[in-house]
């Protein structure tokens, strides 16, 4: 196995980068200062990039989500406003999530990473993984800090803040936070190294727009991959939809059969000519057309008791019988109590998204009458 090199850049971007070489448990190897282009022609060696922190807004955040981009999403959200910064201007980065959903986010220029790519790239390496350098110190026990002193710089990590920070910056900020100096644990260059060969690594900044892609061909081999899934993509969608309305179209008329048989046989329709089922909807549609409103408006209203504070923004009665609800209300979880409500009083509901409204949440709903009557608005019945 190739030993993992660490490429730690300082804060100045003048000044010499250090190289540190690393065996499988993150033990230094060696030691190499790096300074000046190397020509550019030649592979590159792979590295471990560690970023000056202070050029870096650090965040430990609970975000509970259901992917990546969802987590990056929510972050940049809530990083956006803390930084009073947009959030189109940042590249955020977010960590996988502990057992308390708790994950480190980082947010940073754009422009700077893709210097600190390509200083790397200038001095001969290829970055596998970019980690803010203060992030590569080993968590601390709860209360304590782990602190990586140099004379040019402090990197300090706690429990939910980390850092990098001249001197006097870093004391003055670790004061600020009452850190006693029992708490503060003394690291050195090889708790670096161990950081940089830990998996998983604490965050990687190499995601988004900067996230690694393997190497793709090109001319006539990648013109002729593009038109063979092109061909698949157009190919493969209509045998499968062909293959399965097939089948259920088989199963359909069976059912369909029968059941017409049935309430031609049983039902009361009326006089009138076309197929038992149209018959049997314009029925349903007439009996219901008349008290459909009544009986929405009316189990809403009582269903809204349980909910104090909820109020109606607004009404519509379409001519499909189903009446369309704007609410205004508080908690997540009134949605849940008052669809259970109107459940019991024959009303079925369907909910639109939940939007803020002047400190409020705002909810359309669809209610109509069970059985459900004909779909509304693209919502499924």
């Amino acid at each position: 196995m190739s030993p993992t090199r660490l490429l730690l850049l300082p804060p100045l971007a003048d000044s010499p980068a250090l190289c540190l070489v690393l065996d499988d448990a993150g033990g230094i190897v060696s030691r190499e200062v790096v300074d000046g282009a190397v020509p550019t022609s030649g592979p590159r060696r792979e590295c471990v990039l560690a970023v000056p922190a202070g050029d870096v807004s650090l965040h430990r955040l609970r975000l509970r989500a259901n992917s990546p981009a969802q987590a990056a999403a929510a972050a940049a959200r809530l990083v956006e406003d803390r930084l009073a910064v947009p959030a189109t201007s940042l590249h955020v980065a977010v960590s996988d999530a502990n057992q308390d959903d708790e994950r480190w986010v980082a947010a940073v220029a754009p422009s700077r990473m893709a210097a600190w790519l390509e200083r790397a790239s200038r001095q001969g390496f290829q970055a596998t993984a970019v980690v803010p350098d203060c992030l590569l110190l080993a968590a601390p026990e709860p209360g304590g800090w782990r602190v990586l002193q140099t004379d040019a710089v402090w990197r300090v990590r706690g429990e939910s803040l980390a850092f990098s920070a001249e001197a006097d910056l870093a004391r003055a900020l670790l004061d600020g936070h009452a850190a006693a100096p029992a708490s503060l644990h003394l690291a050195t260059e090889a708790d670096l190294g161990r950081g940089a060969v830990c998996a998983p690594l604490a965050i990687d900044l190499l995601q988004q727009d900067f996230s690694r892609h393997p190497a793709t061909p090109t001319g006539w081999a990648a013109w002729r991959s593009v038109a063979l899934l092109a061909a698949l993509a157009l190919a493969l969608p209509p045998l499968g939809f062909a293959a399965q309305t097939l089948r259920h179209e088989l199963a359909l008329r069976s059912v369909h059969a029968q059941a017409a048989s049935q309430l031609q046989a049983t039902a009361a329709l009326p006089d009138a000519t076309g197929a038992p089922f149209a018959r049997a909807d314009a029925a349903l549609a007439a009996a219901r057309a008349g008290d459909a409103f009544a009986i929405s408006t009316g189990a809403l209203f009582e269903s809204l008791v349980q909910l104090p504070g909820a109020g109606v923004a607004g009404l519509d009665f379409g001519e499909d019988s189903v009446l369309a609800v704007t609410l205004d209300h508080d908690q997540p979880d009134d949605l849940p109590k008052l669809t259970a409500a109107l459940a019991e009083r024959g009303v079925l509901a369907s909910l639109d998204t939940t939007q803020p409204a002047a400190g409020r949440r705002r909810s359309p709903l669809l209610l109509g009458v069970a059985p459900w009557p004909r779909c509304r608005r693209g919502l499924l019945c």
